[in-house]
């Protein structure tokens, strides 16, 4: 084994964007940790900063090994994801850029690991002590902070999966790999997503305070935040979606741990977030009075109502309209009791409510997408049909509705049923689509025959897939890491196109016919593969096989006679 392929007992994974200064103190404090330095490696990747980090960080002049990767921005999980697959340490540490570390950072994050097999380790984040001169809503979050801290106290428990927090979080290489890593999909939450996935695969969550961090935030725009806690609103709901036997990942739980006099702003949001808008404008303008007077609790409070309204704005936008989230909390509330506290499976008629909330749901917006494809590239005869026309004419739509029965039959607890209407799909269409492969709502098949989908492949939203299309199981040919490939948002995989791997196809691109892909590529990139070679055919060297139907005369007289 080469100094080159030793492993380390611990990989630190930083993924950083326009923090070039913050994270090279980052590193200063990395460098003077009390474990060896050379039982460490540092894998930094720069997600398409506008000014490089590599402008700013010079990996010679760090004690332990520094691999600097700059990629076209993907946003934080895929970046995370792409350090963690480069990773040669037994355990992966995941930090946020704008983190400052003591020296026993490290070393209490592995202790844990030491005296708990398969650990999560989820490490206290510590306010800077410029938190004062911060906005307020950066002194709400560490508010937030201290309050989930003492309930857990008052609770005396460990953090679960929706608790996981990547600013600040250890867990094995092996486990992290084992669930499939973070969910590159969602670009909100995809911590607490891997989070409830690892938890229910085994590993155990716990809570180390004195593996502390201290987040030097340098947030300062407040449309930035507001947007963020909208987006908080459209992914969480997402992954209710994915995780409906998880009532922590349901957005409407925030509602068993609300005040009453809490829950009327956030019941407005979701039924007229137009409404909702202009009242956390105002709410906002007046906690920064309340806060520039003095008054920073009551401040606190009015912020606090502000970032819930524009949670529940986004959780009212991707479920749609008001009735299908009208759903959603009706479905939350009439769950089991004893389920709504240990967070055991839905049981009986509301998991078969769920699941067919979730199928109308999916097909309408594979249904809408259709016709964004129609506008888009569609010639010639009219476009645009009804729903039940386009199920009658649209082979591609109905394989799209083959494909959220399979999901229907696992969510409603008959997985057999799935893998029967996986075998029906490709006698009917010739098509191997995989009953445990992820399609999000709004994916458009232009023709149902000839597509190959593997277990683990994720499909995101938009996507467009032509006929032979193979999405597939393969091996990465750098890090020699086998998995299945994620296409983010937007994605065209055109005629014959091949994508194999554990790749991610950024948002965007397109895959053009013939292309075979086995390596990530970031958003709005066009794969095209190459031109076919063209030289003259050889005469043949032996006479030609005569067809035995195909008449062979020996003039043309015998033409005329035929």
């Amino acid at each position: 084994m080469t100094a080159s392929e030793q492993p380390f007992v611990a990989t630190i994974v930083i993924a950083s964007y326009q923090r070039a200064r913050l994270v090279s103190q980052m590193l200063d404090d990395l460098a003077a940790q009390s474990v060896a330095p050379a039982s460490f490696e540092v894998v930094l990747i720069d997600d398409g900063s506008t000014e490089p980090v590599s402008a700013h960080v010079d990996p010679a002049r760090y004690p332990f090994t520094l691999a600097l990767v700059r990629q076209a921005n993907a946003g934080p999980a895929a970046a995370r994801d792409r350090g963690a697959k480069r990773a040669r340490g037994e355990i992966l540490v995941f930090l946020d850029d704008d983190m400052r570390l003591p020296k026993t950072f490290l070393a209490a994050h592995l202790a844990v690991h030491a005296s708990t097999p398969r650990a999560v380790v989820v490490g206290l984040i510590r306010p800077a002590q410029a938190l004062a001169s911060l906005p307020i809503f950066e002194r709400f979050h560490a508010a937030s902070l201290d309050v989930h801290v003492a309930r857990l106290h008052a609770e005396g428990r460990g953090p679960v999966g929706m608790e996981v927090c990547s600013g600040n979080v250890s867990m094995r290489r092996d486990d992290y790999l084992r669930v499939g890593g973070f969910d590159v999909t969602l670009g909100r939450s995809e911590d607490a997503e891997l989070g409830v996935r690892l938890e229910q695969s085994g590993c155990q969550l716990r809570f180390a305070e004195d593996a502390y961090s201290i987040h030097d935030s340098d947030h300062t725009d407040e449309q930035v935040w507001l947007r963020r806690a909208f987006l908080y609103g459209v992914y969480e709901t997402r992954i209710a979606r994915k995780h409906p036997d998880v009532p922590r990942a349901d957005p409407w739980h925030w509602f068993d741990v609300l005040s009453s006099a809490a829950k009327p702003p956030f019941l407005c949001a979701v039924a007229t977030p137009r409404l909702a808008r202009v009242v956390v404008a105002g709410a906002m303008r007046a906690a920064k009075l309340l806060d520039a007077h003095g008054h920073e609790r009551q401040a606190l409070t009015l912020t606090t109502m502000v970032y819930g309204m524009q949670y529940f704005r986004g959780v009212r936008a991707e479920e749609g309209s008001l009735a299908s989230a009208l759903g959603g909390w009706l479905g939350y509330r009439t769950r089991p009791s004893a389920e709504l506290g240990a967070g055991r499976n839905l049981e009986g008629p509301m998991k078969l409510v769920a699941a067919t909330r979730h199928a109308i749901r999916s097909i309408r917006a594979d249904h809408q997408m259709l016709h964004e494809y129609d506008r888009k590239y569609a010639v010639g005869e009219p476009r645009g049909g009804s729903l039940p026309r386009d199920l009658v004419y649209r082979v591609g739509l109905q394989l799209m509705v083959g494909v959220r029965l399979m999901r229907f039959c696992k969510e409603a607890g008959a997985p057999t049923a799935a893998k029967l209407v996986s075998r029906a799909l490709r006698h009917a269409y010739g098509s191997d689509i995989h009953w445990d492969a992820e399609f999000a709502d709004g994916v458009c098949v232009m023709h149902g025959f000839a597509i190959a989908i593997c277990a683990g492949a994720k499909i995101g939203p938009g996507c467009i897939l032509a006929q032979c299309v193979t999405i597939g199981d393969g091996r990465d040919p750098d890090t020699k890491a086998t998995g299945s490939p994620t296409l983010e948002e937007h994605v065209h995989l055109a005629p014959g196109s091949i994508v194999v791997g554990p790749i991610v196809v950024g948002r965007g691109s397109k895959i053009a016919a013939g292309a075979v892909l086995r390596q990530s590529v970031p958003k709005g990139t066009l794969v095209e593969a190459p031109p076919p070679r063209l030289r003259p055919r050889e005469a043949a060297r032996t006479a030609p096989v005569e067809h035995p139907y195909v008449p062979q005369p020996d003039d043309g007289r015998a033409i005329a006679r035929g």
